[in-house]
């Protein structure tokens, strides 16, 4: 595992002997990351003992020379760990989910923004902008508020709108053709 920490003192004047006694738990934090993450990858659990040194780093004032400089370690990891797979749950929860449609993920080019502003073009105009501020995260109480309705009746509305959506998709012969609004 490489871990990279300068031979300079940090611009925050934080003494050499405490990264060297931070580094001397290495062996301890690789075994915790193992535990933390049993089926991880190794370079994700490296990824973890990395961050929790640099953690350690940036807040080494907070550490209390009378404690554990193990116990403190530990308390950073895990946070760090728990941080992270909040983080990873939040991205997992945006992700697409279409009934029976696999989806692969590639990285963005113009093709897909131009596609994906074709099929913004095939939701109904009064919805559009209310379920596009909900794909970016908005909350259905902000689009109800606006409308003067109850979020229910607003959850009703964009579910309709889904499953006009999804009923063009599956009648489609190709991706264009539902771009295109050829599917109706």
């Amino acid at each position: 595992m490489a871990i990279f920490v300068s031979a300079q003192p940090a611009n925050d004047n934080r003494p050499a002997s405490f990264d060297q006694a931070m580094l001397a738990y290495l062996p301890s934090l690789a075994n915790l990351a193992k535990k933390l993450r049993p089926t991880a990858s190794r370079q994700d659990r490296e990824d973890l003992v990395q961050a929790t040194l640099c953690k350690a780093f940036e807040t080494w004032r907070s550490y209390r020379t009378d404690k554990s400089p193990y116990t403190w370690l530990r308390f950073i990891m895990r946070s760090q760990s728990r941080d992270d797979l909040e983080r990873r749950q939040k991205a997992a929860d945006f992700k697409l989910r279409l009934p029976g449609v696999s989806v692969t993920i590639t990285e963005p080019n113009q093709e897909h923004a131009a596609d994906l502003a074709l099929v913004a073009d095939q939701i109904a105009p009064d919805l559009r902008e209310d379920m596009l501020d909900m794909a970016a995260g908005a909350l259905l109480a902000e689009p109800a508020a606006r409308r003067g309705i109850t979020r229910e009746r607003a959850r009703q509305m964009f579910e309709r709108e889904r499953e006009r959506l999804a009923s063009l998709a599956r009648r489609a012969d190709t991706r264009r053709d539902v771009v295109c609004g050829r599917a109706a």
